[in-house]
């Protein structure tokens, strides 16, 4: 009967009927099935009975893969319609597709225009509203020090059936199936061709360094786990249960492909067949595995949290560019080079290059590492300097995403008072019942949603969740700029829904101008209105916001513009930042660990350049482009003005002169140069920094000279102890929080100077004095080398007679 199998395959191949590939497939399924069949049938039923089911499964997955095909083709074709409808050429179509259009475009937008980073946010809002309060008790508390990390294992046991007799476990249990059945349902209507299993509960995420430490026991306790019937191995080949003659080699290439890369949960896609090898029949198990293998105790709350933001990435993918979006993308980009033009500056911006770079970072490509060592090392450092360098950022942050805000909110129509407002509400009471508020609006609650711990905005400063990863999350926290960033955020996007909703009591032409024009520059038109005013508003507390979710398809691409005009109020990272600041590479890799380390806290600049300064320098006539930008940069130096002042004070010293040029230079480098992240830029240019080169290769690479100065200070001798006392200040986290930095200094770092060299650390008090003095012209009300204030800080000293 095989050989009659095999001959009919065989035909079929010559006629062209099937491909090689999936005659390989059905004998491989066929072979399988018989040693299954014959056990209960017989060989000659069994052979029947085997041929018959793989006839069978040859037609369901024909059809299938017909259905994934006319997906793709659809997904291709929108994507040449859109690209050839941007009127900055079809490379900017292909990143316009990614991420949020910095050339906001109304030709390409009226085609569609949601795109993957933002639609993915509004998928994983739709995920989480299914999760919505039943995860509340397990998020991290205590400025992430703190986390449930005994009461979770009971939502794993519960997932498995067992009664725990927790009920807060339970209904984590049920809200976490919910949430994954509709990231299935969501991405088998976008066309993706998988037979998840049935009995399916938790992904496997399996730490390849983990297993390579532990390699000479994996496959021994693996198979052990199936001779207890604990564990299923399932071929991946056949998609059936493989025997336990086959289970020792496919647990060796399981385990091969974990330790080299190609099977792991962290690469960030979600619905992986391959992940599919073992089928963990029990909770226990599941649980030892896990913390011997997986993420950890410590680690199952972001490992199911992450795989909920890997399940919305790959939804968005799948909705913008097809099941198959990876071939698909690779057709496109060959579109885009084809087509390319302009000079060399517009093919920066806007070339086929970047379009590529973000679709690898949308794809999860450069979140893969590659080299463990060389990740652990780079990424580590760059985590304890985040912990080191960013607790006094949120003094810039306020004044600077105060300005931000408003201008965003002038371009929408929204209140910008209510968005502030809200936001420093949020800030100082943010509790459970009104993060569940903005998830009934899809709204992501970032600080519960994120698996390291720390808002999207540091992402690319945060790295992976090990004791630095953390350790840089909680100081972000604790610092407050975690929070203010979080409520700014929800804030924005629950006022847009709210004003949203006020303005469906409007026809088309009455509607406010700057919300029309929000309108129009997404592409939505008057018909587009009508139906979306037909949608009943959301009442929270006596209130009304519009409700996306209801509004079906619009809704989408409504939600998914929102969050494009949140980037302009909140400033982050977008896809193609995050991988131009990896330069295309994964992590591990020489080259990327350079780049990021080089490009660590220039996002910030970078990304406001392609957001308020591309929008003011871009759009309407000349005249309106030269006032827009010089009133951005203008109002942005203000905020940087602000937190300058504000820093000095916080530093021990009197205000500065704001009578001085080169005063508002500093202030501009604050705030329209460098923003929440200027104090580094500035430190660069006075004689407390490490110099204008050490900056430009990132904090990082940047304290090489630093580090062999300390050396070269010891090897001397003299006043090494003030050397020590800075180096050793850059090392240590918390060092910089702004409510604690001026304590610390005085009571910590001088005292550590004066212990090591009396004579140097009051000669240096005396010279740090003189050069505020003779370059700034500042005095200290709390001066270096003291142990008390001397007086309050002179306020006059900024405007001074």
């Amino acid at each position: 009967m095989a050989s009659v199998i095999a001959n009919c395959l065989a035909r079929l191949v010559r006629a062209g009927r099937v491909s090689q590939k999936a005659a390989d497939a059905a004998m491989a399924l066929h072979e399988g099935m018989q040693g299954q069949l014959w056990h209960g049938m017989g060989p000659i039923h069994g052979d029947a009975a085997s041929a018959i089911a793989v006839a069978r499964a040859m037609a369901e997955a024909a059809h299938r893969r017909k259905y994934e095909y006319a997906k793709d083709a659809l997904a291709q074709v929108g994507g040449e319609k859109r690209m050839a409808a941007h009127t900055r050429g079809e490379s900017a179509g292909l990143s316009a597709m990614l991420q949020f259009d910095v050339w906001a475009d109304e030709a390409a937008a009226a085609v569609t225009n949601i795109n993957v980073e933002s639609h993915a946010e509004t998928i994983l809002g739709r995920l989480f509203k299914r999760v919505g309060q039943a995860f509340e008790p397990y998020r991290s508390r205590m400025a992430g020090f703190r986390q449930d990390t005994i009461g979770i294992r009971n939502v794993i046991r519960e997932r498995y059936g067992i009664d725990t007799g927790d009920p807060i476990a339970k209904a984590g249990a049920a809200a976490w199936r919910s949430a994954v059945d509709e990231g299935v349902l969501l991405a088998r209507r976008g066309g993706k061709d998988f037979s998840p299993l049935e009995d399916w509960r938790f992904p496997q995420h399996w730490e390849r360094i983990r297993v390579r430490k532990f390699r000479g026991e994996f496959v021994d306790e693996i198979l052990a786990e199936v001779d207890a019937g604990t564990v299923s191995i399932m071929d991946k080949i056949t998609g059936l249960e493989a025997t336990r003659l086959q289970a020792p080699a496919i647990v060796r290439r399981a385990m091969d492909d974990i330790i080299h890369g190609t099977n792991r949960g962290a690469s960030g896609r979600g619905f992986q067949r391959d992940m599919r090898v073992f089928r963990i029949n029990d909770a226990e198990s599941w649980l030892r595995l896990n913390d011997k293998y997986g993420s950890g105790a410590q680690g199952l709350y972001g490992m199911m949290i992450g795989h909920m933001r890997a399940m919305a990435r790959e939804i968005a993918l799948i909705d913008v560019l097809g099941p198959n979006h990876g071939g698909v993308f690779d057709t496109l980009l060959k579109v885009a080079q084809r087509s390319e033009r302009g000079g060399k500056v517009a093919r920066t911006l806007t070339g086929a290059r970047m379009a590529e770079l973000a679709y690898k970072d949308q794809s999860g490509q450069l979140s893969a590492v590659k080299g463990d060592l060389i990740g652990g090392i780079f990424g580590g450092l760059r985590n304890i300097k985040t912990a080191t360098s960013l607790g006094s950022a949120v003094i810039s942050a306020i004044p600077g995403d105060t300005i931000t805000t408003l201008w965003a909110a002038r371009a929408n129509g929204i209140p910008a008072v209510r968005v502030l407002a809200r936001a420093v509400n949020l800030m100082v009471a943010d509790n459970a019942t009104k993060r569940e508020l903005a998830a009934q609006m899809g709204v992501v609650s970032h600080a519960v949603t994120d698996a390291t711990l720390s808002s999207r905005r540091f992402e690319d400063q945060v790295v992976g969740s090990n004791w630095t990863g953390r350790l840089a999350s909680s100081f972000i926290r604790v610092s407050g700029l975690q929070a203010w960033t979080e409520g700014l955020k929800r804030s924005f996007s629950m006022e847009f829904h709210g004003m949203i909703a006020r303005q469906a009591d409007h026809a088309w032409e009455n509607l406010d101008p700057a919300f029309q024009g929000f309108l129009r520059r997404y592409g939505f038109i008057e018909a587009d209105w009508v139906k979306l005013r037909e949608t009943p508003p959301l009442e929270i507390e006596g209130a009304r916001f519009f409700d996306t979710e209801a509004a079906g398809a619009l809704g989408k691409r409504l939600n998914s513009a929102i969050i494009d005009e949140r980037h302009f109020a909140v400033i982050e990272p977008t896809a193609l930042v995050r991988a131009v600041s990896s330069a295309g590479q994964a992590r591990g890799t020489i080259a990327g660990e350079v780049s990021r380390s080089s490009f660590m806290f220039k996002s910030f600049a970078m990304t406001i350049l392609l957001t308020h300064v591309m929008r003011a320098a871009t759009k309407g006539p000349w005249h309106q482009r030269v006032f827009r930008t010089s009133a951005f940069i203008a109002t942005m130096t203000l905020a940087g003005a602000a937190s300058l002042q504000a820093k000095q004070i916080l530093a021990g010293r009197d205000p500065r002169n704001m009578q001085t040029p080169q005063f508002w230079w500093a202030a501009f480098a604050q705030g329209g140069g460098a923003g929440i992240y200027g104090d580094l830029v500035y430190s660069a240019t006075t004689r407390g920094g490490q110099g204008f080169w050490s900056t430009v290769a990132g904090p990082v690479l940047g304290e090489i000279p630093g580090t062999i100065d300390v050396f070269n200070s010891i090897a001397r001798g003299g006043d090494y102890g003030a050397a020590l006392a800075r180096y050793v200040k850059r090392w240590t986290p918390g060092s910089t929080l702004w409510f604690a930095r001026l304590a610390i200094d005085r009571e910590i770092f001088d005292f550590i100077h004066s212990m090591l060299d009396e004579g140097g650390a009051n000669a240096a008090a005396r010279r740090q004095r003189q050069t505020f003095e003779r370059e700034f012209g500042q005095d200290f009300w709390f001066a270096p080398g003291t142990r008390t204030p001397d007086r309050t800080p002179d306020l006059g000293a900024a405007l001074p007679n």
